[in-house]
């Protein structure tokens, strides 16, 4: 077995990986991976080999350590090279920026050679989705991968009403994680959710107090339910076997259930909810795709937007499909529903811990969305016995200040659609 070790990974910026190859030397056992520029980041990397079993026929490899800058190396995979085909693959390489494969094919006249520098052609850097993120659903994506919770806003335009919404949510307040481990007078904390298959589960019929703009299911809530403790009582259910996601708002059971809104949505589309409908959110969105869960956060990456509450809203944009105030298409200096927000791009994350690192990463690529009125930058997320609350506490430090919206309706496809296209920004 061969070993290397990754002696660094530096992030670097606007290098393409096509104008610069990787080098083997078989003499030193070094592999050089100069930049390695993928949709998400560059890094430059070099591999020490062990020279144990250097003439085997099949040459796998393990990576014993790592020394990054704001990254880390998974080790759940070990990479392989077969010297027959010339070709090295590192499974996972995964970083604050993302989870990635990556291929590498070297020049067929050096393929076999077993001595002096070797010539490496990169041929392929392909980010990855963490598995995590579909095994919470057994298989069933969180919306289509073009779908705009999926979608990256590090690039879009800084809103012109960006400095007048952070002033009016609040530009000196502190985030806050609503979610973490144990309980809270008496409650979880932050939003569960039930895992069901639909064809086991005997589906209740729900009574709507906003029936008018509900889904009339039936819903399949399991017998052990888990709901959302305190007011707003979210009752979030994903069907794995139909990839289909059930939401209620202010959920209650007795000898039938009621809830005041209710919304079904198939995993498989973008498809939004009817014209100013609500749904379990007071923005017509789905709420299950912007929690921040801990198997994301313990993968290394989180690939989508985050839910935040604020104040008031006053109005809705794209994808939000709902309003509690204003008037329609009139945007004031009150966020709307459906306003995004990132992390702005120079807020220095490395004094965080890597777990940290992972959320902050994700605030200033995916960023958050404005899904419903409470207390101001309230990050949502599912409880989970293993989250560290003081540790989560110490993202109290960021403050409104920090975030900037940004202008979204360019990667609109469809008004009537959750697609979204970055090629139509500038």
């Amino acid at each position: 077995m061969q070993k290397f070790n990754f002696v660094f990974l530096w992030l670097m910026s606007f290098i393409s990986y096509a104008d610069t190859p990787a080098y083997y030397d078989f003499n030193s056992g070094q592999l050089i991976l100069p930049f390695v520029n993928t949709p998400q980041g560059s890094y430059s990397a070099e591999l020490q080999l062990d020279q144990n079993s250097i003439n085997t026929p099949l040459e796998q490899f393990n990576v014993v350590k790592a020394v990054a800058v704001n990254s880390s190396i998974g080790d759940d995979q070990s990479p392989s090279f077969n010297i027959e085909t010339g070709v090295l693959t590192l499974p996972f390489v995964v970083t604050q920026q993302g989870v990635y494969s990556a291929t590498m094919q070297i020049a067929q006249e050096s393929a076999k050679k077993r001595s002096g520098t070797t010539r490496f052609n990169i041929t392929r850097v392909v980010p990855i989705t963490p598995s995590t993120r579909t095994q919470s659903t057994q298989g069933c994506k969180i919306f289509p991968a073009n779908n705009v919770w999926n979608t990256p806003v590090n690039t879009l335009r800084v809103h012109s009403r960006s400095s007048a919404w952070v002033n009016t949510i609040g530009s000196a307040k502190g985030l806050w994680m609503d979610f973490g481990s144990g309980q809270w007078e008496g409650g979880t904390i932050g939003l569960p959710y039930n895992e069901v298959t639909g064809s086991t589960i005997v589906k209740s019929s729900v009574h709507f107090s906003y029936n008018d703009e509900s889904d009339v299911g039936p819903y399949p809530i399991p017998t052990n339910y888990k709901i959302e403790f305190g007011n707003d009582h979210h009752l979030l259910t994903i069907d794995k076997e139909a990839c289909q996601l059930y939401e209620l708002f202010n959920a209650r059971f007795n000898n039938t259930w009621t809830a005041d809104a209710g919304a079904i949505w198939n995993l498989n589309s973008n498809q939004l909810r009817p014209i100013n409908w609500t749904s379990a959110d007071a923005a017509g969105l789905p709420v299950f795709p912007g929690l921040v869960r801990y198997d994301e956060v313990a993968a290394g990456f989180i690939g989508h937007a985050m839910r935040f509450t604020v104040p008031s809203s006053s109005s809705y944009i794209w994808p939000a499909r709902h309003r509690t105030a204003g008037m329609l298409n009139v945007l004031t200096n009150t966020p709307p529903f459906g306003a995004r927000f990132r992390l702005k791009a120079n807020y220095n994350i490395s004094g965080f811990t890597p777990a940290l690192q992972v959320i902050l990463k994700a605030m200033q690529t995916y960023g958050i969305i404005n899904a419903d009125n409470g207390s101001a930058w309230f990050i949502s997320g599912a409880p989970d016995e293993r989250w560290d609350n003081t540790l989560l506490r110490k993202l109290t430090v960021l403050k409104g200040s920090d975030f900037e919206a940004v202008e979204t309706a360019c990667m609109m496809v469809n008004p009537n659609s959750g697609q979204a296209d970055l090629s139509h920004c500038p």
